[in-house]
């Protein structure tokens, strides 16, 4: 492939400079150009066609790849389900790249496994999460209340990473069925390594979303809205740019 990459760059430099006007600009702008700078324009140009290619590649694709859409550093689709990693992707801990941020004293986190098509998550962000659809209770005090066992809550935790663990804990049944990891970025309402939530937590409460998507083949975070025609985007974080 790199091979490839080169070889294309020579035939456009050739090219160029088969032609008098072209040759000289060339000239002058390879003369501008210090040997590591050169090398350095070299890597960028290479990884600028490998990324066309593969985003031509997705627009011949069938089905739901047909729905993404490239943008500046990014991408926009209706279904998240062709950037989604494989479970078998979500096994090795070490493999999982770390969110490149922090908690903060005006945050909570929650991480979440949701369906592979976006419906869930494209219904939290237009009503929020509802604590009736929780598998959790309400076991330790929130804002200084202790509440009755069999009270539900949505648990949250302070720590990012920690959210990270439910977003991408896998199991058999899961094995075999792809879905979408997100961490939801929380108004914070309370503190403690985790905060139990025993009511409501509405959309407004919710400041931003991570997901981890495929993108060329690497696990990649990001920041996933939705706009107003009810496609997503997604754009990687800088430090995870591929």
């Amino acid at each position: 492939m790199r091979i490839f990459f080169s070889s294309v760059i020579l035939c456009l430099c050739c090219t160029l400079a088969s032609q008098p006007v072209h040759a000289q600009k060339w000239n002058f702008f390879k003369s501008g150009l210090s040997a590591p700078r050169a090398r350095m324009f070299s890597v960028a140009t290479q990884a600028k066609i490998k990324r066309a290619i593969w985003r031509a590649a997705l627009l011949r694709r069938p089905d739901h790849f047909r729905t993404i859409t490239c943008l500046p550093g990014g991408y926009s689709f209706i279904s998240p389900k062709a950037l989604l990693p494989k479970p078998s992707m979500l096994k090795r801990q070490d493999k999982i790249p770390p969110l490149p941020f922090k908690g903060s004293e005006l945050l909570m986190f929650r991480g979440m496994r949701l369906d592979a098509d976006g419906k869930q998550l494209r219904h939290i962000l237009r009503a929020g999460m509802e604590v009736s659809k929780s598998h959790h209770f309400c076991m330790i005090p929130y804002q200084g209340k202790t509440y009755p066992p069999g009270t539900k809550a949505i648990y949250t935790a302070l720590d990012p990473q920690n959210a990270v663990s439910f977003a991408i804990k896998t199991d058999d049944d899961l094995d075999k069925k792809p879905f979408l990891p997100v961490v939801f970025h929380l108004k914070r309402t309370d503190w403690g390594t985790f905060v139990a939530v025993p009511h409501d937590i509405p959309s407004s409460w919710i400041y931003h979303v991570s997901a981890l998507l495929q993108i060329d083949g690497r696990l990649t975070w990001g920041e996933i809205t939705l706009g107003p025609n009810g496609h997503f985007t997604f754009m990687p974080y800088p430090s995870a740019q591929p």
